[in-house]
């Protein structure tokens, strides 16, 4: 068995070498040239550092609906979301975690002069800006690796999108593995404050498993982990952020798995009683970086064990939500705080 990673440890190496306060930038991971490059429909843009994802509704006929970024963005955007809605895809090239899933090189998870470059927010937004209208997306997702090692870079981004005048047209997308408490750490009240009352921002945060054996299967990280993913996704509710949450079924096979997911969503609730009508069941695919960590048969055991998991999981939703909660807009589902 392979030793877990010890995360705070590298969470606090990777920050050293992924943000420079002093200049005001984030070690942003290149993509042209990586094996990442290789799975991408779009070509990179924005000099190698950039990347259109196509976000779509109903991907996957078994599974339920991801309505994500494109349900908060159409709301703040004041547009009608459609079938295929694009980001501006903006990777830090650091992450705290090593997911077997993960669509991301490692070698793009760790930053270092071949791999990545330093990049100013200013820089970004500009570089965004220069894409042609027709073919600008509307969204801008930060995306990594884990961006809250460098959580300066979210304010950062809303200070540019402001000063360049594309605030308004632009909606701010960006993931948290759950994993640090950066953000209250490192941050200023003014940047919490900022990232609290900037209206065009939505993050998303992933729940990495649903027990303490899956999260730990899924990440490589110490099952000790698995409680502080709630802790902080309560931490960043009180922030009063649009938030919503992932999680991903992956596992081992398990014999009492409807009982595991029952015991999640019970804790989902312990946050917040709406909390599951915000939360979306991320089916794991297999990139061609994936296909290079794990075999075919460990690919297919786990698709199956996630499928069963994902079954469970809109089973016990249908007992414990109304059709009519059911069928909200997940940017309509309101917490009750």
């Amino acid at each position: 068995m392979k030793p877990y990673i010890n995360v705070d440890l590298l969470s606090q190496s990777l920050r050293r070498r992924t943000v420079d306060t002093v200049n005001k930038k984030i070690r942003l991971a290149k993509i042209s040239g990586s094996k990442q490059e290789n799975d991408i429909i779009s070509p990179v843009n924005c000099n190698g550092f950039g990347r259109i994802h196509h976000f779509q509704f109903n991907r996957f006929d078994e599974w339920p609906v991801d309505p994500l970024p494109m349900a908060p963005a159409a709301k703040y955007l004041d547009i009608t979301p459609i079938q295929d809605m694009t980001a501006e895809v903006f990777q830090l090239a650091s992450c705290n975690f090593r997911c077997w899933y993960c669509f991301v090189p490692y070698s793009l998870l760790s930053p270092n002069y071949n791999n990545s470059e330093w990049k100013s927010c200013e820089e970004l937004v500009s570089m965004y800006s220069n894409i042609s209208l027709s073919q600008r997306p509307k969204i801008i997702d930060c995306s990594g690796g884990h961006p809250e090692l460098a959580p300066e870079w979210i304010p950062w981004m809303m200070e540019a999108l402001i000063n360049q005048e594309m605030a308004s047209s632009t909606f701010l997308w960006s993931d948290d593995n759950l994993s640090t408490d950066f953000m209250w750490r490192y941050l200023t009240d003014d940047q919490l404050e900022l990232i609290a009352s900037y209206p065009g921002y939505a993050r998303v945060a992933c729940f990495k498993g649903f027990d303490y054996e899956s999260f730990s299967y899924n990440t490589s990280a110490s099952p000790e982990l698995y409680d502080r993913q709630f802790d902080l996704f309560s931490r960043l509710l009180d922030l009063q952020i649009d938030l919503y949450a992932y999680v991903t079924f992956t596992s081992k096979p398990l014999s009492n798995i409807t009982d595991k997911i029952n015991l999640f969503i019970d804790r989902l609730q312990s946050i917040d009683p709406m909390l599951p009508l915000r939360t979306v069941p991320i089916k794991i695919l297999p990139f061609g970086v994936t296909l290079t960590r794990v075999s075919d048969l460990f690919m297919k055991e786990a698709d199956k064990w996630q499928t069963i998991a994902m079954r469970a999981w809109v089973d016990e939703l249908q007992k414990r939500f109304s059709s009519q909660d059911l069928s909200l807009n997940i940017s309509e589902v309101r917490f009750s705080g």
